[in-house]
């Protein structure tokens, strides 16, 4: 699928009131030495636990241990995986949903499908892990303004494309604009696509 060029969209995102182009609001305002102070000594001695820093993806989970791992255990881990092994690894990350919850565009396609009465899945394991699966075939992404446009994502986008074309799956990506826009649009688009899908797998049965 031909994918739709971006235009210049100045909106508001969520509720917040920055709109891109504007300052935020303390840009520019002076802090007097005493307030500076008092901040800096407000934060002096602060560390977060070894739980919280692992949470948020800044230490591993063993940072904190010394010799936590047997001689046995690292002799297992250094060992070269056989090609059984890896599959396995790549089945399970496929099972791993990143990010654990759904963008607000991801929850508008889903709310529309089931105003629809299309029946459809999250995050199935898949290469790609689309965000919207709907049964036979049709994979559906809901590709966030930002990070999709990113050149190292664009071409891992166009990867997943090729990869699920060629296993016979049909692809829908659409941009967050789309869905913040045209929402209506979007859902009729899929609901022709789910419809010829239907239709297809019918008559080769």
């Amino acid at each position: 699928m031909a994918r739709r060029k971006r235009p210049q969209v100045n909106k508001i995102r969520g509720n917040a009131s920055w709109v891109k182009g504007h300052l935020p609001w303390n840009t520019g305002k002076e802090w007097s030495e005493e307030l500076r102070l008092k901040m800096s000594l407000s934060h002096k001695g602060m560390h977060l636990s070894p739980e919280t820093e692992f949470k948020k993806g800044l230490k591993p989970w063993n940072y904190h241990l010394k010799n936590c791992f047997t001689e046995e255990t690292l002799r297992k881990m250094r060992k070269p995986k056989s090609e059984t092994h890896r599959e396995k690894i790549r089945l399970n990350r496929l099972k791993q949903v990143f990010p654990k919850k759904d963008t607000d565009i991801e929850v508008a396609l889903q709310e529309g499908l089931r105003k629809e009465g299309i029946p459809f899945r999250t995050h199935v394991p898949l290469m790609g892990q689309p965000d919207i699966f709907i049964e036979p075939n049709l994979c559906i992404f809901a590709d966030g303004d930002y990070w999709h446009q990113r050149p190292e994502q664009i071409e891992r986008d166009k990867r997943v494309n090729r990869y699920l074309i060629d296993k016979g799956y049909k692809i829908m990506r659409f941009w967050e604009w789309e869905i913040n826009f045209l929402l209506s649009s979007m859902l009729e688009a899929i609901k022709e696509t789910y419809e010829e899908s239907k239709s297809s797998t019918s008559t080769s049965i």
